[in-house]
């Protein structure tokens, strides 16, 4: 009966993508993934839509549910998987899945923690009053890097802090959002074993903020960096933004691009990441919108597919302690599903929560389009 059980899930979840590709499972990945609790989710998130959304939100989930059951699936090789005349398409023209603020699974908010300089203003001092709720406004992943690896995820939004999360821990550097995540050299030790073992996929790491780290910091931050991924890292000299293929980095026995402020690839030369803070799902779709017609179409383009909130006052962090970026991340998702229909142009799509909705297949599949 044991042996009969990884076969049975693999018959049930497995999904081929317009025919081609053959979705491949990740072990010990189901029990993540129960229909009934997508479908709970689902009907949580309803319940805040109201007038016309709601209408076209259920009338959404009573179509498409069906999709999300077997959406559900690893996709660890899905580059490997494309069709040479895909792969050899510029690299900015791959549509990619991505995760926002991709380490946060870690956050810990347990007392004596300390809380990333800066991040909250003015109700910096409160917080530590409502840690619970700080958490919720700081977690935007439920699955750790080597999870989301083998869910298809192959672009990290990535802040790093040079300090100490609590007192008595060792000054180093850590993933960070509000919150102090692990050491980012555990991160990256993540991602070296799945290239190791994944020969033909890419990935872009790209470092958007830094907290308290110093020029010389950047160069040990930097040190760290090449230390763990060596000439596994895109030589910038050999990357054209708006020609490069992820065959040629492959063909140059590369695997990982890194986006960095005045080191490696600066984002300014490679990278459009255009952002706006949102709550509301109409503005949510009016941004996508903006965002994809608005693209240079010269360079990697990330399109943000998230709605967050951020507090000013205590006051507002306890109005929002039913809306966490949980709740936001479920909403967009099942948006973003819908919207990304018949949609052209797109290259890096950047979500919360990736495994609700089924959403990295969905972006997966429109490369095949």
């Amino acid at each position: 009966m044991i042996g009969i059980f990884p076969f049975v899930c693999a018959t049930i979840l497995a999904v081929t993508v317009d025919g081609q590709v053959n979705v491949n499972i990740c072990p010990n990945r189901g029990k993540r993934f129960f229909v009934k609790d997508v479908e709970n989710a689902f009907n949580k998130v309803k319940d805040v839509f109201e007038g016309p959304v709601k209408s076209w939100f259920e009338e959404f989930f009573e179509i498409d549910i069906k999709n999300v059951k077997k959406s559900f699936t690893c996709q660890e090789y899905w580059m490997t998987n494309l069709p040479e005349h895909i792969r050899r398409r510029p690299l900015k023209n791959l549509v990619i899945p991505g995760s926002h603020n991709s380490f946060t699974i870690d956050h810990e908010v347990k007392s004596g923690n300390n809380f990333v300089p800066g991040e909250y203003g003015a109700a910096e001092r409160w917080m530590k009053l409502v840690r619970p709720i700080v958490r919720d406004m700081s977690v935007t992943q439920d699955m750790n890097v080597m999870q989301q690896l083998q869910l298809g995820i192959r672009y990290f939004d990535i802040r790093t802090i040079f300090g100490k999360p609590r007192d008595n821990a060792p000054l180093d550097f850590y993933a960070a959002h509000g919150l102090y995540g692990g050491p980012s050299i555990q991160k990256l030790h993540h991602v070296k074993n799945f290239l190791d073992t994944h020969p033909r996929e890419v990935v872009i790491l790209f470092y958007q903020r830094f907290h308290e780290i110093s020029p010389q910091r950047h160069e040990e931050h930097v040190s760290l960096i090449n230390g763990v991924l060596g000439d596994k890292i895109v030589p910038c000299n050999i990357f054209d933004p708006n020609r490069s293929s992820l065959e040629d980095i492959l063909a140059a026995g590369r695997q990982v691009l890194v986006i960095y402020m005045g080191r490696f690839c600066h984002p300014r030369l490679y990278l459009d990441n255009p952002f706006k803070s949102i709550n509301k799902p109409g503005d949510l779709v009016k941004f996508m919108d903006q965002s994809l017609q608005t693209r240079t179409n010269q360079r990697l383009h990330v399109l943000q597919a998230v709605m967050q909130f951020k507090p000013d006052a205590i006051a507002t962090c306890l109005k929002f302690k039913c809306a966490s970026l949980k709740t936001y991340g479920k909403r967009s998702n099942a948006l973003l599903a819908q919207w990304l229909n018949g949609k052209k142009n797109l290259n890096i799509v950047m979500v919360d929560y990736v495994e609700y909705a089924g959403i990295v297949n969905v972006i997966i599949a429109k490369n095949y389009e």
